[in-house]
């Protein structure tokens, strides 16, 4: 399994090696349309002015895993002020979600369903407080992205609690 891993990491990374020295040739017609190249096939085809292709490195995940909260039952907290994320973990890469970022934590106990709300942050940009447990932030751009959640009182809008601020890392397909 680490050869077939160790394999795939050096094919992706010889990949983008390749697409970092070649040249993009681009042309517009008649139409509007612009046409993309990577040979010059006529004299209409100028050499493109593309931005720097973006590579984020990947992190390797922890081989220490910690045993998580099942998403089905709640949380039994000794303090009610106590909040878990269960997604996404710590580090992860994630990989050919279309920019979306799904964020949950552990299902609230029922003295905490009455007395707050959930609100969750990506990049110190706060969401609404809800009582969802999960939030899908959407065209989340590749790259290193913190995340955290919070446990708002009602009617107060304090936080109560919150989750550690965590790091993961979005990668996706250019769009064309």
């Amino acid at each position: 399994m680490k050869k077939l891993t160790l394999i795939c990491t050096l094919l992706i990374w010889l990949n983008v090696a390749l697409a970092a020295d070649k040249t993009i040739y681009k042309y517009t017609d008649e139409h509007g349309v612009t046409h993309y190249s990577e040979t010059k096939l006529n004299d209409n085809y100028k050499e493109a002015d593309l931005p720097k292709l973006s590579v984020v490195e990947s992190v390797p995940s922890s081989s220490n895993t910690t045993s998580q909260s099942s998403a089905e039952e709640p949380m039994d907290t000794g303090n009610d002020t106590d909040i878990h994320l269960i997604a996404p973990q710590a580090g992860e890469n994630i990989w050919g979600s279309g920019g979306d970022l799904t964020v949950a934590v552990a299902p609230l106990s029922e003295i905490q369903k009455q007395k707050y709300k959930i609100q969750f942050v990506l990049n110190n940009e706060k969401t609404t407080p809800d009582d969802q447990t999960s939030h899908t932030f959407k065209l989340v751009p590749r790259g290193e992205h913190q995340v955290q959640a919070l446990l708002i009182t009602r009617g107060q809008y304090a936080v109560a609690g919150q989750t550690s601020q965590i790091t993961v890392y979005m990668h996706q397909a250019s769009k064309k």
